[in-house]
């Protein structure tokens, strides 16, 4: 079967960060959707460059932490210090663990 190039796309970590982007800046339903959405999709993000099957191309960054931490601060939940401040700790400790 022909699939046209498709079976070889894949997220960057560039591409990813501009989804997280986006979702942080959404104020669809308030901004605190938004800073779920982004944090989830850094979550998945991180378990998939954990679980070894060869996706350094979807490797976080500091720029995909620095999104969802954003996105707490201007989410205006009353806990948002709290999400932004477990985010910070997960990337003190990816960047403890070095490949």
């Amino acid at each position: 079967a022909q699939t046209h190039g498709w079976a070889d796309l894949h997220p960057t970590t560039y591409c990813v960060n501009a989804v997280m982007n986006a979702w942080a800046k959404t104020r669809s339903k308030g901004r605190v959707l938004g800073a779920k959405r982004a944090q989830q999709i850094l979550e998945r993000m991180v378990r998939l460059y954990d679980s070894g099957h060869g996706r350094q191309e979807v490797r976080p960054n500091v720029v995909s932490f620095n999104t969802v931490i954003d996105a707490w601060a201007k989410s205006g939940e009353p806990r948002s210090e709290r999400h932004a401040e477990s985010i910070l700790r997960r990337m003190d400790e990816l960047s403890s663990n070095p490949d």
